[in-house]
C-alpha cells in the first residue's frame, strides 16, 4: 500500500514539474521574447539597485544613518 502512495505521489510531482516547464518554455519560446524578457530582468534589477542606492544616500544624510 506504501509503495502504491510513493508512486502515486512521485508520478504526480513528476508530471507537475513537466507542465511547469512546458509553461517556461512557453514564456521564452520565441527567441525575441526572451530577449525582451531577459532585457525587462535587467532593467528591473538596474532600477532596484539604484532604489536601494538612493535610499542609502538619503538615510546617511538626512537622517546620519
Amino acid at each position: 500500500m506504501k509503495q502504491i502512495v510513493l508512486d502515486v505521489a512521485a508520478r504526480d510531482q513528476e508530471i507537475e514539474h513537466e507542465e511547469l516547464g512546458a509553461i517556461l518554455t512557453g514564456l521564452v519560446d520565441d527567441d525575441s521574447q526572451e530577449q525582451t524578457f531577459v532585457a525587462a530582468l535587467v532593467v528591473v534589477t538596474v532600477l532596484a539597485g539604484l532604489l536601494l542606492i538612493g535610499l542609502g544616500v538619503y538615510l546617511s544624510i538626512f537622517w546620519g544613518i
